[in-house]
């Protein structure tokens, strides 16, 4: 019994437990209570922990509601964005500015999303350490539990031999001064343990301290990531409300874009409607001209040649558009040159007088550029009229005008008695055809000019039939017209001459072996049409020159079409004698007759004469003048 007693005394010293008093029924008495404490400090524990995980359920369940309504949201901001482009493409710059905002958002709303995952994370971890404190707690719990049970057991055991040990007292007494004894030494060891259990007390209570701090750290850790959820709502609703705004102004800046889109269309009504006002103007008055004001830029009337320039704002010559012309007025002794101003080319010296006097400026003029041209007859007339009606319509800028006025009329004149030369602003190779006996350059030029004739395009082919040698190429020439676009003649008195797989078309043949060429197409056609097609024939080698700079790849070396084309012109310079070989005139009157035969006609007889008629007049030109507030 007594070893029973001590080995219950001996029980695992890590048992928890407050042991006041010094007798075994205090021991008894007191493990209770600590037990009750302890299950009371748990239970609140477990309550807390529910509490906390109801906590962060319902923040789950807000972020998630937050996350949804953020996604609604996107989608809807994205389904306007894509409905704006899709609707009006103009205001693309807006849609740039409402994307980086949107980005903006998406970002802060990311890294908001980041911190509070990152929070969660880090409250989760938080609460399993608790969580595994809990169960390490627990576990001990369970172990004084047991220790108590035992205890217990123990207790009633020493109770059971306690009454035995009184029935037989007398015959234990000797037994009894021993267990005094013993008594006595238990005692002892009962203060040991007693001050054993004190200090393991005290160390379960600064456990228990401690994990109250744990758990008010936690909690204000859930308060502080309570507040930054609340922020982050507070910083939603703003990025909803700002969303919000801008729909509506998106809206607005479409209700604006339609309202805009409308206007814009009846401006371009108005703009069509004037466009073919002006078109018909262009067709009926190929020169005619349109300008806003005229104005003296500069007068230098001390250097040698003196000089004004001059500028022309907003001027409209037939189907082209300046909105301004500089350009300076050269007075020499005898002459007037002008000089056009243009930024983007160099530097031009015209003296229209030159042109009948040396090869050089007969050179120099058929040279010029038909932009540079049309720009020289647009100062032209600007000035012939602004003379006419007195200078009303210039800013002269306390310039004698009157002073320059015969010169000026001078140069007008001699720029009128130029003779027409043709001139076309650009050269496309529209196709190139290469069959075993014909080959043909299918050529589009754009804004052919030639006195009254204008055409915005003009197509023609220059050909080689009858093509035996492909090395030496062929002997047989042809310039084709063929209606431009498939639709609309060339020039008025068009005719199809002939017919291919492209359609009608007419045709002149050269024979290079017998240095003739056709005739009997030219005399069908109308005095002025049949000088405006001998002008044509003359410019195969520069258009193909052009086309060769432009370095347009074919074939065929460009060399062999060009010595094709001197050949052809030299034929047409030897036969066509009456015609100026430098610039064919509209104005020439003569007619003479020249023997000729047609190489692709040998069934007919040979023509022995054809008459290049009188050609129509110049037409005078048209200036339109416009009202000004100078």
């Amino acid at each position: 019994m007594l070893k029973t007693f001590k080995n219950w005394l001996q029980l695992d010293k890590t048992d928890h437990g407050a042991l006041d008093g010094s007798s075994q029924a205090v021991i008894i008495e007191q493990n209770p209570a600590y037990v009750s404490v302890v299950q009371k400090k748990k239970n609140a524990l477990d309550e807390r922990i529910k509490k906390y995980k109801l906590e962060i359920r319902a923040l789950n369940t807000a972020s998630q509601d937050l996350q949804k309504e953020n996604q609604v949201l996107l989608a809807q901001l994205l389904s306007t964005q894509e409905s704006v482009v899709e609707a009006e493409d103009r205001n693309k710059k807006l849609e740039q500015e409402l994307k980086k905002v949107q980005d903006a958002k998406a970002n802060e709303f990311q890294s908001a999303k980041a911190s509070l995952e990152k929070s969660q994370k880090s409250h989760s971890e938080s609460l399993a350490k608790v969580e595994a404190l809990l169960a390490a707690k627990n576990q001990e719990v369970d172990k004084v539990s047991k220790t108590t049970s035992t205890l217990n057991s123990e207790i009633e055991k020493l109770k059971s031999l306690a009454s035995q040990e009184k029935a037989s007292a007398a015959k234990y007494l000797l037994e009894k001064n021993q267990a005094s004894a013993t008594v006595a030494k238990l005692q002892s060891e009962i203060e040991v343990l007693k001050g054993f259990s004190a200090k393991e007390g005290a160390k379960t209570q600064q456990e228990l301290a401690q994990a109250k701090a744990d758990s008010s750290k936690k909690l204000l850790e859930i308060e502080a990531l309570n507040q930054r959820l609340g922020e982050q709502e507070a910083n939603l609703e703003k990025v909803g409300y700002e969303n919000e705004l801008l729909l509506k102004q998106l809206f607005q800046i479409q209700e604006s874009l339609e309202r805009y889109d409308n206007e814009v269309k009846g401006y371009k009504s108005k703009i069509s409607d004037y466009e073919l006002r002006w078109g018909r103007l262009v067709k009926n008055q190929p020169n005619i001209i349109d300008f806003e004001s005229l104005e003296i830029l500069s007068e230098d009337p001390v250097s040698s040649p003196p000089s004004l320039t001059f500028r022309i704002e907003n001027l409209s010559l037939g189907q082209h558009y300046f909105s301004k012309i500089d350009f300076s007025l050269i007075f020499g002794v005898n002459d007037v040159s002008i000089s056009i101003l243009d930024d983007d080319a160099e530097t031009v010296i015209f003296n229209p007088k030159q042109v009948a006097l040396n090869a050089e400026g007969q050179k120099q003029y058929r040279d010029l550029s038909y932009l540079t041209w049309k720009k020289i007859v647009a100062a032209s007339k600007v000035l012939q009229d602004s003379k006419v009606n007195q200078w009303s319509n210039l800013s002269k800028n306390s310039v004698d005008i009157v002073f320059w006025e015969s010169k000026i009329a001078n140069f007008c004149d001699s720029v009128n008695s130029l003779p027409p030369v043709l001139r076309f602003e650009e050269a496309q190779l529209k196709r190139e055809l290469i069959n075993p006996d014909y080959e043909h350059l299918w050529i589009k030029l754009s804004n052919v000019d030639f006195g009254v004739y204008s055409k915005p395009v003009l197509e023609l082919r220059f050909s080689a039939a009858l093509i035996t040698d492909p090395k030496s190429f062929s002997q047989f020439p042809k310039i084709e017209f063929p209606l431009i676009n498939g639709k609309d003649k060339p020039f008025e008195s068009w005719f199809p001459e002939s017919r291919d797989e492209f359609g009608p078309k007419f045709e002149l043949r050269f024979s290079l072996e017998k240095q003739v060429f056709d005739l009997a197409a030219i005399q069908k056609l109308s005095a002025s049409d049949s000088v405006f097609v001998v002008a044509m024939c003359r410019q195969i080698p520069n258009i193909l020159e052009r086309l060769e700079g432009n370095r347009i790849s074919i074939s065929r070396p460009w060399a062999n079409w060009q010595d094709m084309a001197s050949s052809s012109v030299a034929i047409i310079d030897k036969l066509l004698k009456g015609v100026t070989k430098a610039a064919p005139t509209m104005k020439q009157a003569s007619s003479e007759s020249i023997a000729a035969t047609s190489p692709a006609r040998a069934e007919s007889p040979p023509v022995e004469s054809a008459k290049l008629g009188k050609p129509a007049k110049t037409p005078k030109m048209v200036v339109i003048k416009k009202k000004t507030s100078r």
